[in-house]
């Protein structure tokens, strides 16, 4: 729920949540009384749990402010014999955030984890793990769950490759690219024909969660063996470290390939239509469940079991190490690599 508030105090309607100071340049003054100078000041995009008590928060200043406040609809223990069959599907909004108690009983402000709530079988989780009486002690403690009001967690602190593509391939956001051939730009989409992109220096990422997404766009006449997305951890060695999407020869399916830190290969799946229309992928791994999710256009096509080692690696867009001589006609855009968090579990609309 969202309060604009002025230079005098206002009560806001819930005894128990977080509240948030959403405006953009504001300070606001949090209290459980109407007194100026009483309570806590709150910057711009602060925020402050409270528990069974009145709040009153005003603007500090002329100009009003927003605040965002977001209840907490149940609290529960992790040891609770009922925990594993909490329904977070009951809760409409944009998901659920759970949040934990340090020692001393103070609310951990940092969420641990989001649960969408759109889930056909939803539980609650704690770092991908289920929260029942069995959990280990880190999660031994009081969680509250909010019903959150506002949009879904921001993922931006895990985001270490984000390419929008602009014209200087060089400098390029978070990662400098070495094309092989003309690779153009336009409309932050890179073109390719039969080229391919290499990064400059290696991007380390597994042994943990990470997600790779992006939109690509492959004509028929792409070279058999293409790859939108590759990753190798050598660049004289293809297969160590190898995580490998590309195409069938000269079919429409994709076939891909994963490779440890050895050149050991740990697994294949197929994937089928990929070529002639604008796709979103996204490769989303738990490193607890050993899966590797392949999302295309936002549903969930095929999971691998593999157990994915912690490397740096080289990103290769249009190709792979293995057939550089085989890259894509097409466009490739949004190329984004989050480490350290799983962004989808089910089906979602790409943005």
């Amino acid at each position: 729920m969202l309060y604009n508030v002025a230079s005098s105090f206002v009560k806001i309607d819930e005894t128990q949540g977080i509240i948030q100071n959403a405006s953009s340049g504001n300070s606001i003054e949090v209290s459980d009384e109407a007194t100026t100078d009483s309570g806590i000041i709150l910057k711009p995009g602060d925020s402050l749990s409270f528990n069974d008590t009145d709040i009153y928060v005003r603007t500090i200043g002329n100009k009003n402010s927003s605040v965002r406040v977001v209840p907490f609809v149940e609290g529960f223990s992790a040891g609770s014999s009922s925990d594993s069959d909490f329904d977070v599907r009951k809760y409409e909004s944009a998901g659920i955030l759970i949040y934990s108690k340090d020692a001393g009983g103070n609310l951990i402000e940092k969420p641990i984890h989001y649960v969408n709530p759109e889930s056909t079988n939803a539980q609650l989780v704690a770092f991908g793990k289920s929260i029942v009486a069995t959990t280990p002690n880190i999660y031994q403690a009081t969680y509250r769950v909010t019903k959150s009001l506002c949009d879904p967690p921001d993922y931006s602190q895990y985001l270490i490759v984000d390419s929008p593509f602009n014209e200087d391939l060089t400098d390029n956001c978070s990662v400098v690219w070495n094309p092989a051939g003309t690779v153009s730009v336009s409309d932050g989409a890179a073109n390719f024909n039969k080229t391919y992109l290499r990064s400059n220096e290696p991007v380390t990422f597994g042994g943990q969660d990470f997600t790779i997404s992006f939109y690509a766009n492959m004509d028929s006449s792409s070279a058999g063996y293409c790859a939108p997305f590759s990753a190798a951890a050598s660049l004289s060695n293809a297969r160590l470290g190898e995580i490998d999407l590309r195409r069938d020869n000269a079919a429409s399916s994709f076939s891909t390939e994963v490779f440890n830190g050895s050149g050991s290969f740990l697994g294949s799946v197929t994937l089928s239509n990929l070529i002639g229309a604008l796709h979103h992928f996204e490769l989303n791994y738990s490193h607890d469940d050993s899966a590797l999710k392949y999302f295309i256009d936002g549903e969930l096509k095929a999971t691998q079991t593999c157990s994915i080692e912690r490397l740096a690696r080289y990103i290769f867009l249009g190709t792979n190490n293995y057939t550089l001589s085989a890259s894509i006609v097409g466009t490739i855009s949004h190329f984004q690599i989050y480490d350290g968090v799983a962004v989808h579990s089910e089906n979602f609309t790409p943005e």
